[in-house]
């Protein structure tokens, strides 16, 4: 007798809420004793056996897969001990659901000497190919203005491990580097260039490591407001891309619009934890030291576009019981707050786009003093 007829469309899916992948076909015999999923890597390994189903049956789940590894799978239709195979499925490599950082922004005063804004990052386990840009007249066209904007600002990149500068610009337009100035020609990059030509911009790929993204003011007017943007934009050009554990922001902190605001963007599928802090008092420990600190800083989380998700004054007091237990955590010990006066978070949020606004209590009117904020990837639940 001739053999049963084979299973065709055969799909392969992967389920990343479950951590598994999903193998479906369509049944086109009317005789068959049941069906063989049989699986093997992508690098043409040999077939293994995964399960026999009943007869009808049209569905399996693979839930023995590991991340980043391809495997092809078939199906084999039975009856009794004649079999027809059916052809290969494509490739498939689970990977896991997940978010990340994806763009971190901040805007304040950039002063002189100490008081200029920083923003860095840390990335973990591999490279990051990273656009960051600065925006100062062209504040002036935000809605609403931003005043006092920053008339010519530069930017530099430093790395923490050994205080070199790594790459440097002042206008976008000039680049001392010609590959970075092709990066920058790319299409992608069209709706987030600046628009003004004294406004700098650079492309750069990063390794595993800690660096600063220094603003400084050019020209007889070196002060007035600006913001720092960086993004993330490793995509498939990098193959095993790190990860933006964290970010931070050092400025000044004034009044009414002279706040320091740090916007992070979070990209993925699933919720995020994060833990943030801000130092004022502490500063005057650090090393070096950092001069005209924020004696009692305030910290908010806002959702972009929403309201106010939370907030907090002085870390060690918290309105919500759980993040007041999150803080607990082993892990959170080196990184809590040094001072009593200084806020502190720990919790999970959905993918968007957040704002962290540091304020000062009894700072009086037109004094502006140097405050961070950072921002940490951690899961309260862990």
């Amino acid at each position: 007798p001739s053999p049963p007829s084979a299973p065709t469309n055969v799909v392969v899916t992967p389920d990343t809420n479950i951590g598994s992948i999903n193998i479906s076909w369509t049944d086109n015999a009317d005789d068959e004793t049941g069906y063989r999923i049989e699986r093997r890597l992508s690098s043409g390994s040999e077939w293994i056996v995964l399960k026999t189903e009943a007869a009808d049956v049209t569905f399996f789940e693979d839930e023995n897969v590991e991340t980043t590894v391809s495997y092809v799978y078939r199906v084999i239709t039975l009856r009794g001990s004649s079999s027809n195979e059916s052809n290969e499925s494509e490739e498939i490599a689970f990977q896991e659901a997940g978010s990340a950082f994806f763009n971190l922004s901040n805007r304040a005063f950039v002063g002189t000497g100490d008081s200029v804004l920083i923003g860095s990052l840390i990335i973990l386990g591999g490279d990051l190919k990273i656009f960051a840009r600065s925006e100062g007249p062209n504040l002036a066209n935000a809605n609403p203005p931003v005043p006092n904007p920053l008339a010519n600002p530069s930017m530099r990149i430093v790395r923490v491990s050994d205080g070199q500068t790594i790459y440097s610009n002042d206008d976008w337009e000039i680049q001392s580097d010609v590959n970075v100035q092709l990066e920058l020609n790319d299409p992608i990059l069209g709706p987030v260039l600046p628009q003004n030509s004294l406004e700098p911009a650079m492309v750069v790929t990063l390794t595993e490591g800690a660096y600063s993204f220094v603003v400084e003011g050019v020209g007889v007017t070196p002060t007035g407001f600006a913001t720092i943007e960086i993004y993330d934009i490793s995509g498939d050009s990098i193959a095993s891309p790190g990860n933006l554990f964290n970010l931070s922001n050092r400025a000044l902190v004034g009044t009414d619009d002279g706040v320091l605001i740090a916007s992070v963007i979070i990209s993925g599928t699933v919720d995020k934890g994060l833990y943030v802090r801000a130092s004022g008092p502490s500063l005057a420990k650090a090393n070096p030291p950092v001069p005209n600190f924020l004696e009692d800083p305030t910290l908010r989380l806002v959702q972009v576009g929403g309201s106010e998700i939370y907030r907090n004054d002085n870390w060690g007091t918290q309105d919500s019981a759980q993040i007041a237990a999150s803080l607990q955590a082993a892990a959170l010990a080196p990184v809590l707050p040094t001072d009593s006066l200084e806020p502190a978070m720990a919790l999970v949020v959905s993918p968007g786009a957040y704002s962290l606004v540091v304020e000062g209590n009894a700072l009086q009117q037109g004094e502006q003093k140097n405050a961070t904020v950072e921002i940490f990837s951690y899961d309260p639940k862990d």
